[in-house]
């Protein structure tokens, strides 16, 4: 018999970023997910730089980075997969270098869960 995943896809994050100081999405729950992915959009005119926190309670009054920073350049898209099993949360901070002009940052959290 086929392993069948069934999928909810959230939009975490939608921001006309105007500045170079850290901003942060809203909490992916990651409970009851076997996997899951982080979908991101720069659809500013700068680069930015994400990273991914994990953290055991949703208000992140303890955080730890997941993985290393991504830098993800204007005009393009990106994935970035969540070892679910670490943290049963996420957020994703984005950071730009220069204070973008114009544009808006997007971000999508996928969890997948096997069907029993």
């Amino acid at each position: 018999m086929a392993t069948i995943y069934h999928n909810a896809v959230d939009k975490v994050m939608e921001l006309a970023i105007r500045d170079g100081v850290a901003h942060y999405s809203d909490a992916v729950s990651a409970l009851k997910a076997e996997k899951g992915t982080i979908l991101f959009k720069n659809g500013l005119n700068q680069n930015v730089t994400i990273q991914v926190e994990g953290s055991y309670t949703p208000d992140f009054t303890d955080t730890w980075d997941v993985g290393t920073p991504v830098v993800v350049n204007t005009g393009t898209n990106g994935v970035k997969v969540l070892p679910a099993d670490y943290y049963p949360y996420y957020r994703i901070e984005v950071t730009a270098a220069l204070a973008p002009a114009s544009g808006t940052f997007y971000a999508w959290a996928t969890k997948y869960q096997r069907n029993r």
